[in-house]
């Protein structure tokens, strides 16, 4: 911030400035995640045996938008996703499970 308002061009040595005031400020960033198998669930991760459809996913989506902060307009100019899907066992389902539109 400069003067109360948003800078829009800032080099990548401003942001790490700016970054690293934020963590003197306000403590380190963090992410807490965690998982636990319901109890109901079996899955032999060695035989791959069990019940192979109680499955959960990790992906992470990033999106790099454009706000006109007068119209309020919003544009997606980027957008990254990245899915961890492990072992692939049916290669034509694990595609279909992850589109690209």
């Amino acid at each position: 911030m400069k003067s109360g308002l948003l800078v829009e061009n800032y080099t990548s040595d401003q942001f790490r400035v700016a970054c690293r005031k934020y963590i003197a400020a306000h403590g380190a960033l963090k992410s807490y995640a965690r998982f636990e198998s319901p109890g109901n669930v079996y899955w032999d991760d060695e035989k791959y045996r069990g019940e192979a459809y109680a499955a959960f996913a990790w992906a992470v989506y990033i999106a790099e938008v454009t706000v006109d902060l007068t119209t309020y307009s919003v544009n997606v100019d980027d957008f990254v996703a990245l899915q961890e899907i492990a072992k692939v066992l049916n290669p034509v389902l694990a595609e279909g499970q992850i589109t690209v539109v």
